[in-house]
């Protein structure tokens, strides 16, 4: 017998990523040649678009084949969801979605993903004694690899089975404002950001909370040195797990030590500040993402009307003084980002909208401070969008006096490969998800609508 034998390769692909796990006997001994991919890194279920969104990222890229054939599709639609946000996958026979966003409260449904139709609801609506503030804010959530639910809604966190049974739940610090951001990290215990909101006594304050997976705190409020109203995003690099915050003024990164008593603790040698906070003419920017060695936002992510353009803002990660800031589409005023840009690390392209000026468009980094824009196109998108890195496919809205449309965009080009009418009159502002069967899946969720829509390839 040789040496060296080889006794298993188990390659799975599941929800259009692929996972290859090799190993090789030696006497006595299994050595693991291959690791997983970072979907485990991130302890996230190994689902199409598992969430928060797609992976610790929070990029919004599969690297799966999205929809073959894109400019033949059909659509189902369904109006019992009212302002659903944003889709959850787990087995291939289970859908979910999470809504409520301004006049409905929060909720998580479980549907068909063919049909739409539901099967169970659950409230997440957040009593009085533990959410005084009552500020009703678009869910978060994501499949833990467990294969339990985590959602964040108001200020509470929830632990649900894959039938929606609540199991347990944790009241978080901040009362009389809202958390807007969940990631699962590489021990499997979960973080979440919160911010304060006009109007309440904390509304100057942003906190991180992390909770083990029967949600007991480990770090229960850890306060971050300024406002953040962006989600943040994880990033495993070098052995290191950083959480990145996006502050009112300033990028900031916070090392998670996991452990018997797990730590966070803000990295003195990394931050960048990208906007004073009195300019009048920018406001506080959104979730960091990431391509290479470079994390990548845009500022004036806050509904405060700012008098200037937005900007794309890269920063390098290993010396944060290498930054620029380009403003993606000069001679715009007012600009507004009302969702965060679509990151694909793949085909290393990052997209940005300008929401107020109706503006679309993909750039790259090419090194020496050379951003560069791919192309540009006038439609108006206020989602958070999605991407299949192997079709480059990228899924995003556009909406105009004729309606609003999901446009589907070859996301090195710019070129529109398809254009699906909703039927709503306005844009909406929820998320884009990709499942299983050839498909993606949309809400129209503006405040009081009950748009749901299934795309796919017949």
């Amino acid at each position: 017998m040789s040496i060296l034998k080889k006794i298993e390769i188990l390659i799975v692909e599941q929800g259009k990523k692929l996972r290859a796990i090799s190993w090789l006997s030696l006497p006595g001994i299994v050595l693991l040649l291959a690791g997983t991919a970072p979907m485990i890194d991130y302890q996230l279920y190994n689902s199409s678009w598992p969430n928060e969104h797609y992976d610790g990222r929070g990029s919004n890229a599969s690297p799966g084949k999205g929809l073959d054939n894109p400019s033949r599709l059909l659509a189902t639609s369904s109006t019992a969801y009212s302002e659903g946000f944003a889709f959850l996958t787990r087995d291939p026979s289970e859908l979910y979605l999470m809504g409520g966003m301004v006049s409905v409260p929060n909720y998580i449904a479980k549907m068909n993903p063919t049909s739409l139709v539901q099967s169970k609801r659950t409230s997440l609506d957040c009593p009085s004694t533990a959410c005084p503030f009552n500020y009703i804010w678009s869910p978060s959530g994501a499949v833990h690899l467990n294969g339990y639910l985590y959602v964040v809604a108001e200020s509470r966190v929830w632990k649900l089975d894959k039938d929606l049974n609540v199991l347990a739940f944790y009241n978080l610090p901040l009362k009389d404002g809202t958390y807007n951001s969940l990631k699962i990290l590489s021990d499997g215990n979960i973080v979440v950001k919160g911010l304060g909101i006009a109007g309440g006594t904390e509304e100057n304050r942003s906190t991180l909370t992390v909770l083990t997976p029967d949600l007991q705190a480990v770090i229960a409020d850890y306060k971050l040195p300024e406002k953040a109203a962006g989600r943040i995003s994880v990033l495993i690099r070098n052995n290191i797990q950083y959480v990145y915050v996006t502050g009112v003024t300033t990028l900031m990164r916070f090392i998670y030590t996991p452990g018997n008593n797990p730590t966070l603790k803000r990295d003195a040698t990394w931050s960048y500040q990208y906007r004073n906070a009195n300019d009048p003419k920018t406001s506080g920017g959104g979730i960091a993402q990431f391509i290479d060695n470079e994390a990548y936002f845009m500022d004036n992510a806050q509904a405060s009307p700012t008098l200037g353009p937005i900007h794309l803002i890269r920063v390098n990660l290993d010396n944060s003084a290498d930054a620029q800031k380009i403003t993606p589409f000069p001679g715009t005023t007012l600009g507004y980002n009302i969702n965060k840009q679509v990151v694909d690390s793949i085909n290393k392209v990052i997209v940005v909208s300008d929401s107020t000026n109706g503006q679309l468009a993909g750039f790259r980094y090419l090194g020496n401070k050379n951003l560069t824009q791919l192309w540009q196109q006038p439609f108006r998108s206020q989602v958070i969008g999605a991407a299949a890195s192997g079709s480059k496919q990228l899924y995003m809205d556009d909406w105009n006096a004729a309606g609003e449309f999901v446009i589907i965009l070859d996301i090195l080009t710019g070129k529109v490969l398809n254009r699906i009418p909703t039927g709503a009159k306005e844009g909406s502002n929820a998320a884009l998800s990709i499942g299983y069967n050839n498909d993606i899946f949309f809400n129209s969720g503006k405040s009081g609508t009950s748009l749901s829509m299934r795309i796919y390839k017949p």
